[in-house]
């Protein structure tokens, strides 16, 4: 995400550990006051720049200014979602130049009418929001309004031809990277980074989905703002990063074993800020090893909770690259040496699977760790023992590949322990008592459908199955009895089938957290019937019998409206070529390449507040006999915003096979009403211009996007979504036990481990 505060550029999105996520200052989970308002009046917008004039409701009122990407921004649901992910990229940037967030924040808070107001650093061609909300200074500044949106789109530049060859040549941890441009006279500059760390960036289901040319010029960008930081002159930072004709640069310090990527393009740093001015080339290439480390560490453990512990690392090398590791002591593990648990940790931690389908290894660490504070451990399990071990590591770049083709052999050898593991362990705070915690249980946006259920816990060490039923039907008892049998059935297997050393604690927490939950929690409830009364409950659970121990219930907290008034129909404009649109229409080609697009249209929405339309692989047949509020419920997170005023709608698909679009309206109560269903067989396509006409009528329309409405959805059941406490208890019976350092033995002493039993916190 890239975070422009007006006046200012910055990039924000994750400071100089782009894999370390801060914890965000607090923000609301409830509905936004809404009396403050603003007037945005947009300027000129350049390449890089925007400028605007806003004017609040009340001029003594303080308030934020950003711009932000259009994608990340249509992400959120919320006001409060939005407010929430800009307080984090502001937390996390304020801490990379060495300010709090407060501070920060106070320095780009603004009062009045402002106008003429410049932001630079935008990127070209590219969709952003201008986000203006009301902010108390007094209050940790919570947002006090709703958050104002004004979208633009900044002027796309026109690319030099110069092109780029690159070499690299890795010895150790250094590596010389040569760059030859095709032009003598451009001014080009160079990124290198590890593969792991771009694609936490570029990767497209990832939390930013960057292009390569976002991440090159955020790389860029905040290479010169910490430049800035530090006093460097204009002049100066260009001489730092900006080169001409061919060069070979030196890239020191890099990670043991690792792949990285290099990029080179040309750039140009002018009035309106950076800007990528040509195609930016790639080269990967691994690095070399690193030398065994004599690496120690002191451990210390405090202020011990039920889910929270204050843990500090100190190493005996500040400059030396460790891990370290914190994880519960089961039944075997309880009978393991130091290094034997120190190697289960290398399989259970360092290495770990992306999405099933690539093994990868986490970054290593430097200098002291502090886990006190904001920055407390976070555990899972009360009354639980918890181990913390430290060390160098060396791994083998191969682990987990093929080796042997005809044998089928892989490479089980994840690498080796350079350091005499460091070992401390200690034991969590004891459980509550279910017969005395307390539960409040409230609702939010109700539907003919469905609603939101909070449960508040008074006792987060509590494991509980929320529910809820019909108001004039509950029965506790029943509730109870229904439930017990697969609680029983759930645990026995979780204890004696998959992991007989498990505890109830551990089998509800790391085998059945899906089912049952602790603290408080927030629930989507679907497919409900309208105009119908509810109750919520809770079934405790006794962790010593691993039984319910009793049921507590509300009185009616909802009643689900009546279905609403506008019911859409939707039907075909057109099947096009993706291959003949190729990125010219939606700006992305390898998105329509080799697929068809379906272009529909809605009618009667004349009253609708809000439509919204989606498209599944299922073909017709089998979506027609759904019932409404199914339909609604299961493309939750995948419904597209359709324009009300020319009511087209785009999609991906595929060719020459059954697919249905569905839609639905809202009306002026909020209230949805019946599911439109369309059958779709892309089989012969369209005039391309056609569909061009379409596009345009639509972003005459309205200044919305349309490259996010090009999606194709994919089946999706209902979700419960849960939010955990943080909330925790009084320490009781807290202790540490600390265990003598094992010597590292030689390499041929180390454990293979053939088993390996997945932790997570």
């Amino acid at each position: 995400m890239t975070l422009l505060v007006a006046g200012a550029m910055t990039f924000a999105a994750c400071g100089e550990d782009p894999t370390k996520t801060p914890d965000k200052p607090d923000t609301p989970d409830t509905p936004i006051v809404k009396e403050l308002t603003f007037s945005v009046e947009l300027g000129d917008v350049t390449r890089t720049t925007v400028t605007y004039t806003a004017t609040p409701s009340d001029l003594e009122a303080n308030y934020l200014a950003v711009a932000y990407e259009a994608a990340a921004v249509e992400q959120c649901d919320t006001d409060a979602d939005i407010v929430a992910m800009i307080y984090a990229d502001m937390e996390e940037y304020a801490l990379s130049i060495g300010k709090t967030f407060d501070g920060y924040v106070a320095e780009n808070v603004a009062k009045g009418k402002r106008e003429g107001v410049k932001i630079t650093g935008l990127n070209s061609g590219s969709n952003y929001y201008l986000l203006l909300f009301g902010v108390d200074a007094a209050d940790g500044y919570k947002a006090t309004s709703d958050v104002s949106l004004t979208r633009f789109k900044t002027v796309s530049a026109e690319l030099s031809p110069c092109t780029f060859a690159l070499k690299a040549e890795p010895y150790l941890n250094n590596a010389a990277i040569s760059v030859t441009p095709s032009i003598a006279t451009e001014d080009w500059t160079l990124v290198n980074v590890d593969v792991e760390t771009l694609q936490s960036y570029t990767a497209a289901d990832g939390e930013y989905g960057w292009t390569k040319e976002q991440y090159f010029a955020y790389y860029v960008q905040t290479e010169i703002d910490n430049l800035k930081a530090e006093g460097f002159s204009d002049e100066e930072i260009r001489t730092k990063l900006i080169y001409q004709g061919t060069r070979t640069l030196y890239a020191a310090n890099l990670k043991p074993k690792t792949k990285y990527a290099c990029f080179a393009a040309g750039v140009q740093l002018d009035s309106e800020g950076l800007w990528v001015s040509t195609e930016i080339e790639e080269l990967r290439y691994n690095s070399g090893e690193q030398a065994a480390s004599d690496l120690t560490f002191d451990i210390e453990v405090t202020n011990i909770g039920h889910y929270t512990a204050d843990v500090v690392i100190t190493p005996s090398d500040l400059n030396a690259e460790y891990y370290y590791y914190i994880g519960y002591i089961n039944t075997q593990k309880s009978k393991m040496k130091p290094i034997e648990i120190a190697n289960s940790a290398v399989t259970e931690y360092i290495y770990y699977w992306d999405n099933y389908t690539e093994l990868k290894r986490r970054d290593p660490v430097k200098g002291v760790i502090n886990l006190t504070g904001e920055n407390q451990v976070e555990l899972n399990i009360a009354e639980t023992e918890y181990y913390i071990v430290a060390f160098s590591f060396e791994p083998n770049p191969t682990y987990g590949q093929l080796i042997n083709e005809e044998t089928g052999e892989y490479d089980q050898n994840p690498g080796t322990i350079t350091s005499a593991p460091v070992y401390v362990s200690f034991v969590t705070s004891e459980q509550g008592d279910p017969m005395t915690a307390e539960f409040e249980f409230s609702v939010s946006e109700v539907g003919p459908y469905d609603f939101t259920l909070k449960i508040d816990a008074s006792d987060p060490t509590i494991y509980y199955q929320p529910g809820i039923g019909y108001a004039d039907s509950f029965d506790p008892n029943v509730a109870m009895a229904d439930a017990s049998t697969m609680l029983a059935q759930v645990i026995e297997m979780c204890m004696t089938g998959q992991s007989p050393s498990l505890t109830i604690q551990e089998a509800l927490e790391e085998r059945c957290s899906h089912l049952y939950r602790n603290g408080d929690g927030e629930y989507y409830i679907a497919n409900l019937q309208p105009d119908r009364e509810y109750v919520g409950y809770v079934l405790a659970i006794d962790t010593e019998t691993g039984k319910f121990a009793r049921c507590v219930y509300s009185d009616i907290i909802a009643k689900t409206t009546l279905p609403g008034s506008v019911n859409p129909s939707v039907e075909l404009l057109g099947v096009y070529n993706g291959d003949e649109e190729n990125g010219s229409i939606f700006g992305n080609a390898s998105l329509t390449q080799g697929r068809p697009i379906v272009a529909v249209k809605h009618t009667g929405t004349e009253d609708a507040s809000a439509l919204f339309s989606a498209i599944t692989t299922d073909a017709y047949d089998d979506v027609v006999g759904l019932s409404d509020q199914y339909i609604i419920a299961s493309f939750r997170g995948y419904w597209q915003d359709v324009n009300l005023t020319v009511p087209y709608h785009f999609f991906v698909a595929e060719w020459d096979a059954e697919q249905t679009v569905v839609s639905y309206a809202q009306d002026t109560n909020g209230s949805e009403g019946k599911v439109a269903r369309l059958a779709v067989k892309p089989v012969t396509p369209g005039d391309i211009e056609e569909l061009r006409g379409y596009v345009d009528a639509v972003n005459d329309a309205t200044p919305k996007a349309f490259a996010k409405s090009l999606v194709i959805a994919e089946d999706a059941e209902p979700t419960l979504e849960c939010t955990w406490s943080e909330a925790v208890g009084a320490p009781r019976a807290a202790k540490v036990t600390r265990h003598e350092v094992e010597p590292l033995a030689t390499q041929s002493d180390l454990i293979e481990v053939k088993v390996i039993k997945t932790f997570r916190l």
